[in-house]
């Protein structure tokens, strides 16, 4: 991580945040309803501890580097960490390849041609992650605000109503990936060019802003029946037509592809600095990351072992004890 070729400067780093974010919500499963709004404002809380905490961290002069060379537990959980991450995200594109139109006969091997192009783009490091971020995050906006333009005639603030699950409020903060953000800042700040991030502030409220923005659009498209869709984004932007193009579910589909390979290796790139700590001498780390990755989420896929929220739970409590843990050796050796 001390490689001073592999640096990105806090545009790239905010992309790379955004963009992994939107994934998490073009995947978002359940019914959407005014309560929804709540749930991001919680979202938006957790979120904005987990960011400040890490930022505050390295502010202090922590090194990711140093801490996982010297206590290998920690580098352990935090791999393991990136594993669940990666497993989560291969579950969700395999349930969203089910259920929407895509250019191959099954959902099993839609997740694998992802899976076999990631271990590429995976390979190309750290500056081209960076730089495909931007071009993905212009290419994101873009999309949404062709949805509103192009169904300006469908979208009815009226229909935001409150839904009547009433645990739904708890699930979608759960899944909402509040903790995927604060990650991915711990793992891509030792790459940053400035010693400080500018514009940081603005950071959680973008999250926010977004959130808000899609789930309103979101509900005021889909009104009432939101209910009859398991995903309710693709559901919406399917009453969208851009250009009188009736085939529109397509377009979204290739985003939803390029967003997914995107988010899987965002994850892997970092994962090697990791692995090198356990085994120095093995080649094609990120590949090895998706071979584990794969694996579990078949496990999880297929014998339900864990579910989603509990899955959650755990890389939560993770996060938690890794921070309190990296916290706690700064302090020691400040003493020192």
């Amino acid at each position: 991580m001390k490689n001073t070729k592999n640096r990105l400067s806090f545009t790239q780093i905010y992309s790379i945040l955004l963009v992994s974010h939107i994934f998490s919500f073009i995947c978002f499963k359940g019914q959407l309803g005014a309560e929804s709004l709540i749930a991001v404002f919680v979202a938006f809380l957790i979120r904005t501890a987990g960011l400040i905490a890490v930022y505050v961290l390295y502010q202090k002069g922590f090194s990711l580097s140093d801490f996982i060379e010297k206590y290998k537990l920690a580098a352990a959980f935090l791999y393991f960490y990136i594993i669940c991450m990666v497993s989560v995200s291969f579950i969700k594109i395999r349930n969203v390849a089910e259920d929407i139109y895509m250019p191959v006969s099954s959902s099993l091997l839609c997740t694998f041609l992802i899976i076999a192009v990631c271990s590429y783009t995976s390979s190309l490091g750290i500056r081209a992650t960076g730089s495909i971020s931007l071009i993905l995050f212009i290419l994101s906006a873009a999309v949404f605000i062709i949805i509103p333009m192009t169904s300006f005639e469908n979208i009815k603030l009226s229909s935001v109503y409150f839904s009547e699950s009433p645990d739904f409020i708890l699930k979608t903060s759960a899944i909402c990936s509040s903790i995927s953000e604060p990650l991915l800042l711990l793992l891509y700040m030792p790459f940053r060019k400035e010693k400080t991030l500018k514009y940081f502030n603005f950071l959680p409220f973008l999250f926010l802003i977004t959130d808000i923005l899609l789930c309103v659009l979101c509900i005021s498209l889909l009104h009432r029946k939101s209910v009859l869709f398991e995903y309710p984004f693709f559901a919406a932007v399917n009453t969208a037509q851009p250009f009188e193009v009736q085939r529109a579910d397509a377009f979204y589909s290739v985003i939803f592809i390029l967003v997914s390979i995107f988010r899987i290796t965002c994850l892997t790139v970092p994962s090697s600095e990791i692995l090198r700590i356990f085994f120095p001498k093995l080649h094609l780390k990120s590949i090895f990351t998706l071979i584990l990755s794969g694996i579990f989420s078949f496990v999880i896929f297929k014998f339900k072992v864990f579910n989603s929220d509990f899955i959650w739970l755990v890389m939560l409590g993770i996060f938690i004890l890794l921070f309190i843990f990296a916290s706690i050796c700064k302090r020691k050796k400040k003493n020192i």
